[in-house]
């Protein structure tokens, strides 16, 4: 469930966009991103409901091949940024920006950002690490659950198909925003 001509597309890219999120995460306020998300979470979530069949089918054969170029190296460098940046919600972006502009189904776009979360939270970690920011014991405990939660949700993922990822998106949505907006507010 891995396109891996698109994954060497989208890894430059993604390498830039952690390595220009992390600097700007060590210099900027996170306070300003935080207004942008309560902005764009409404309208993922509303573009989903609206918007049903994405990703419930491959189409991306139909993608022209300028389109599979800029729209990956784009939504890599963006969404890496915003990944090493703050974080929380990359996957989904990730996900649903693979299966709206590339038109993956919703394994193959989950596929796909599981491959270049992991390229990019390894370039944004390692450019923590030379700034000294990084909490080594909580890194390996949590490591551990990261990996554990990411085995059990792709095996529910190739097991069950959109009818569950689907669903379990729109939660992660709702539940980011009311995160945000109480962080927020």
């Amino acid at each position: 469930n891995i396109h891996w001509r698109i994954a060497a597309i989208a890894v430059p890219f993604t390498l830039v966009g952690a390595i220009i999120g992390s600097k700007l995460n060590l210099i900027v306020s996170e306070r300003y991103l935080q207004i942008i998300m309560l902005a764009l979470l409404p309208i993922i979530a509303i573009f989903t409901f609206v918007k049903k069949d994405i990703g419930t089918e491959d189409h991306f054969d139909e993608v022209s091949p300028t389109r599979q170029f800029w729209g990956t190296a784009i939504i890599s460098l963006t969404v890496s940024a915003y990944h090493a940046f703050y974080g929380p919600g990359s996957g989904l972006f990730f996900m649903a920006l693979y299966c709206i502009v590339l038109k993956f189904d919703v394994l193959k776009g989950n596929g796909l950002t599981k491959v270049i979360l992991f390229i990019a939270s390894m370039m944004s970690g390692i450019t923590y690490a030379i700034s000294g920011n990084v909490q080594w014991t909580i890194v390996s405990a949590a490591s551990i659950f990261y990996i554990g939660g990411n085995y059990l949700g792709a095996t529910i993922a190739i097991t069950k198909g959109a009818k569950v990822v689907k669903p379990a998106f729109i939660f992660m949505i709702i539940v980011l925003f009311v995160k945000l907006a109480f962080d927020f507010f």
